[in-house]
């Protein structure tokens, strides 16, 4: 994977919050998260939009490459993979976290 960006979601997030956005030029085929900190309860979520002037962020699908599994919302430390064709702008929310910090930092490649 050629990397295009890296961004840092969260670092040592102790509560609910929504990210600042990441850009993608469209040229993305996959985000690269790696999400370390040890956090008690958390539910976070990756979410995307594709049209950069109208539209709400909805949640996407997330691979735990750890487990190879798919799911919709991350809940612990580990590696993911967050398909992005098509999309222009990428965020991530925590919902729900009950005790430790999180660190989510990605990698936006093609």
């Amino acid at each position: 994977m050629q990397t295009l960006q890296s961004f840092i979601f969260f670092e040592n997030a102790d509560g609910n919050a929504v990210s600042n956005e990441l850009g993608s030029p469209n040229r993305s085929s996959q985000l690269i998260l790696q999400v370390s900190g040890g956090a008690v309860g958390l539910t976070m979520e990756v979410q995307g939009v594709t049209d950069t002037n109208h539209g709400d962020f909805q949640s996407l699908a997330v691979i735990n490459l750890n487990q190879l599994s798919k799911a919709t919302n991350i809940t612990g430390d580990g590696i993911y993979a967050v398909p992005m064709d098509g999309v222009s702008r990428v965020r991530c929310e925590i919902k729900a976290i009950n005790g430790g910090t999180v660190t989510a930092y990605g990698r936006l490649g093609e």
